[in-house]
C-alpha cells in the first residue's frame, strides 16, 4: 500500500487493518466511492491518515456535507485532507468555519479558500493566523468566541438531549449547523416539547429522528401551530392516520407550507377525484405542492403534444401523480420506445402512467426484449399490451415470462445481455 515503515502512519495502518474485517473495510470503501472518491483517492487518504477508514459513516457524511455543501469544496478536496474526518465537528470545524466564511465574505481570503490549516492547528495558532492579524479582529474574535461559548453553554446540553433520544453526534452537528436558529431556542420550553409532539404525531422516536434529519427547520416552529392543524385537516377529509404518519415521515416539507396554501392544494387534489383513503392522495399533494402553475401547465403541454387528451392527463395523474414530475426528456424517451419500438398507441401509456416512473435502461428495455421475443415466437399476442411485465419484481418476472417457457435459457441469456448493457452505460 506504499506506507513508509519509518513514519507513524505505518503503525497506525497496522492497527486499523488489524481492527477491521474485510467486509467492514469494503463497506467503508463503498461509502467513500458513493461520495465520488476514486480508489486512488481512498488509498492516498489512507496513506495520509489511516484512521479515516475507522471513521463512522455518519461522521463522514456530516463532515462531507459541511465542506461540500456549506464551504463549497469538491469531494476530492477532503480526500486530499483526510485529517478533517477525525476532527470534532462541534468544537473545531464549525466554529472555525464560521471565521473562514466571514473572512471570505469580506474578501480577506479567497472565496474558494481550501486548506486544512485553519482546522488542524491549535487554538492559539488559529487566533494568531486567522483572527488577531486582521483589522476585523474584534469582530472575528467575537464571532469565534460566540460560536465557542454557544457550543459550551447552549449547544452541548441540546446535543446531550438529542443524543439521548437516539441521534448520532455527527447527525446532530449537521442539523445544528444547517439550522443555527435552533441554538437560540430554549431546550426546556421549545425543543423538548416540539420533539415530544413530533414523536407523538409519528408514534415513533425513530421516525421523528428521520424527519428532523430531513427537515431540521421543523423543530424551529411550534408544531401545535404549524403542523397539527394540517394533520387535523387531513383527518377531517378522511385521510387515514397511517397515511398521515407516512406522509409526515416521508415528505415533511408539505407540512411546512402556510396553512392556506396547504388547504388550497388538498382541496384541489380532492376535486381532481383522488380518493383520500389512498396513498395516491398524499402523493398528489406532494406533487402539486412542488410544482408552480407554470411548471404544471408546461407538463400538460408536453403530454398534449404526445396526443394525450386532458381527460387522459387527469386520469394518468390520478393513477400515478409522479407522472407530472417526470422530466420531459424521460417522457419523450419512454413514449418513443413504446410507440415506435413496441407499437403501442400513445393512449396505452396514458392508461399505464407508472411506466413513466420506471427505469428505461434497467427495467423497460431488458424486459421489453423478452416480451418481443415471446411475441415473435407466438407465445404472446403480437399486440400484447400490458403493464404487468414491467411493474412486477424481477423474481416474479423471471417466473412468469422466462422460466415457464421451454426457451427459458435463451430468454434468460437475452435478458441478462440487456441488463449488462444498461450497467455498462451507467
Amino acid at each position: 500500500m506504499g506506507m513508509d515503515p519509518l513514519r507513524s502512519q505505518f503503525v497506525q495502518a497496522i492497527v486499523v487493518m488489524s481492527t477491521m474485517s474485510k467486509s467492514e473495510w469494503d463497506k467503508k470503501v463503498d461509502v467513500y466511492k458513493r461520495l465520488h472518491w476514486s480508489e486512488e483517492e481512498i488509498l492516498a487518504a489512507f496513506q495520509k491518515h489511516p484512521w479515516c477508514m475507522m471513521t463512522s459513516e455518519d461522521k463522514i457524511m456530516a463532515v462531507m456535507d459541511i465542506f461540500v455543501n456549506k464551504m463549497g469544496w469538491e469531494p476530492s478536496a477532503i480526500a486530499q485532507r483526510p485529517i478533517l474526518l477525525s476532527l470534532s465537528l462541534e468544537k473545531r470545524i464549525i466554529p472555525r468555519a464560521a471565521v473562514i466564511l466571514f473572512l471570505s465574505s469580506k474578501g480577506l481570503l479567497k472565496t474558494n479558500f481550501i486548506s486544512a490549516t485553519p482546522y488542524n492547528i491549535c487554538d492559539e495558532a488559529f487566533l494568531q493566523k486567522f483572527v488577531n492579524c486582521y483589522d476585523e479582529a474584534p469582530q472575528l474574535k467575537k464571532q469565534f468566541t460566540i460560536r465557542a461559548k454557544l457550543i459550551r453553554a447552549k449547544l452541548l446540553p441540546k446535543l446531550e438531549y438529542f443524543h439521548s433520544k437516539g441521534f448520532s453526534r455527527p447527525d446532530l452537528a449537521k442539523f445544528l449547523w444547517s439550522n443555527t436558529t435552533i441554538l437560540q431556542r430554549s431546550l426546556k420550553n421549545h425543543l423538548i416539547p416540539s420533539f415530544t409532539d413530533l414523536t407523538n404525531l409519528l408514534q415513533s422516536t425513530e421516525k421523528a429522528i428521520t424527519v428532523v434529519k430531513r427537515k431540521p427547520g421543523i423543530l424551529d416552529r411550534d408544531l401545535k401551530i404549524n403542523v397539527s392543524p394540517k394533520v387535523n385537516y387531513l383527518r377531517d377529509i378522511g385521510v387515514p392516520d397511517s397515511r398521515i404518519v407516512m406522509s409526515l415521515h416521508t415528505w415533511p416539507s408539505i407540512f411546512e407550507m402556510h396553512f392556506n396554501r396547504f388547504q388550497e392544494i388538498v382541496d384541489l387534489v380532492k376535486k381532481m377525484g383522488i380518493n383520500p383513503l389512498r396513498l395516491l392522495f398524499v402523493k398528489a399533494i406532494v406533487t402539486v405542492s412542488m410544482m408552480s402553475k407554470s411548471e404544471w401547465d408546461k407538463k400538460v403541454d408536453v403530454y398534449k403534444r404526445l396526443h394525450w387528451s386532458e381527460e387522459e392527463i387527469l386520469a394518468a395523474f390520478q393513477k400515478n401523480p409522479w407522472c407530472m414530475m417526470t422530466s420531459e426528456d424521460k417522457i419523450m424517451a419512454v413514449m418513443d420506445f413504446f410507440v415506435n419500438k413496441m407499437g403501442w398507441e400513445p393512449s396505452a401509456i396514458a392508461k399505464r402512467p407508472i411506466l413513466l416512473s420506471l427505469s428505461l435502461e434497467k427495467r423497460i428495455i431488458p424486459r421489453a426484449a423478452v416480451v418481443q421475443f415471446l411475441s415473435s415466437k407466438g407465445l404472446l399476442k403480437t399486440s400484447f399490451i400490458s403493464l404487468t411485465p414491467y411493474n412486477m419484481c424481477e423474481k416474479t418476472f423471471l417466473q412468469k415470462f422466462v422460466n415457464c417457457y421451454d426457451e427459458g435459457p435463451q430468454l434468460k441469456k437475452l435478458y441478462k445481455e440487456k441488463l449488462d448493457l444498461s450497467r455498462k452505460r451507467n
